[in-house]
């Protein structure tokens, strides 16, 4: 959560309601922290790992089922096992985006994820 982008809502409240004048901030401060508390632990414990969910889902195919320099044979027996290891695969990297602050996946266009 030391990520400003992993903090979703702790952003959206600064950005929208932080008050210009200090005065103002130190009189909303009652308010202030345990509504920033409340947002942080919202972001640590749901929103962040529901966002996370397309990256390491993208993480497990581009392991598992993507390769370009396979044989036709090689990718038939192959898909057995990368079906049985996809949600171990899958949760594995959700588990791990979740926890660290890893650069979530882009599109550049091509049709895959990087």
């Amino acid at each position: 959560m030391l990520d400003r982008d992993n903090r979703r809502l702790v952003s959206a409240l600064d950005d929208s309601l932080t008050p210009s004048s200090p005065t103002a901030r130190w009189v909303l401060l009652p308010v202030a922290v345990p509504l920033g508390t409340a947002a942080l632990g919202t972001d640590a414990l749901f929103v962040h790992p529901v966002s996370v969910v397309p990256d390491a889902f993208g993480d497990a195919v581009e392991l598992l089922w993507t390769s370009d320099e396979e044989s036709s044979l090689r990718k038939a027996l192959f898909t057995p096992l990368a079906a049985a290891a996809t949600p171990l695969v899958f949760a594995g990297a959700w588990l791990f985006r979740a926890t660290w602050p890893v650069e979530p996946r882009r599109d550049d266009g091509s049709g895959e994820l990087r």
